[in-house]
């Protein structure tokens, strides 16, 4: 019973958090449908491109996790420390590198799916703006997996419920029904990114004065 209860209490918060984000997500592409289905398209061909250039993150977010956990338990918090910075640093490089590729050859990219000049507008419009923030969505990432390995799962879980969904929500239930305009389902991606970030930054800085690492 101990280990169940373990299970649920750092599994739960990371399925529900999945859950909520999933379903904002289908509201937002609710109002990117509004913008008619050559939109719909270049979004959808967008999205798969922001696929594969994630994978990155999660495979550091899986082993970062498992590494802090481990190292937790049996005490060594200078390793915690060198982990942190070399697992970040990594995360953060390495999909910044994809999101410049994205950014440049993105017109390619986007063509490879969809050779509709509207579909590749769009695909592109999107991708110029958010492909050069990924080093934010990486560090957010991979700080909450820091976090579900340093014990602390309700923290990302919440940091993400309000910045990635509620936020996001309540962008476009108010400003967007006054402006209706297709960059802002755009910039509401990277900007909501900075947003936990700079949370997790100030929840990193809790942690370490609580001496957890």
């Amino acid at each position: 019973m101990p280990s169940l209860r373990g299970i649920v209490r750092f599994g739960f918060p990371t399925a529900l958090q999945g859950s909520i984000i999933d379903i904002s997500n289908i509201l937002i592409q609710s109002y990117v449908n509004s913008f008619g289905k050559d939109a719909m398209a270049g979004v959808g061909a967008y999205s798969k491109l922001e696929g594969f250039a994630f994978l990155p993150v999660i495979s550091f977010s899986m082993a970062m996790s498992t590494f802090i956990s481990q190292n937790l338990g049996a005490g060594k918090k200078d390793r915690i420390k060198k982990g942190m910075r070399f697992g970040l640093l990594c995360t953060v490089l390495s999909i910044e590198a994809i999101g410049v590729i994205v950014f440049f050859l993105s017109p390619l990219l986007i063509k490879a799916f969809n050779s509709d000049p509207e579909v590749i507008y769009y695909g592109v419009a999107r991708a110029k703006v958010a492909s050069l923030f990924y080093c934010l969505l990486g560090f957010s990432n991979v700080t909450a997996a820091v976090m579900r390995g340093l014990g602390k799962p309700m923290a990302p879980m919440i940091t993400m419920l309000v910045c990635w969904c509620a936020v996001r929500v309540a962008v476009f239930m108010t400003v967007g029904q006054i402006y209706h305009e297709f960059l802002l389902t755009c910039w509401i991606y990277p900007a909501t990114w900075a947003l936990s970030s700079l949370v997790y930054v100030i929840l990193y800085r809790v942690y370490k004065k609580q001496g957890l690492y």
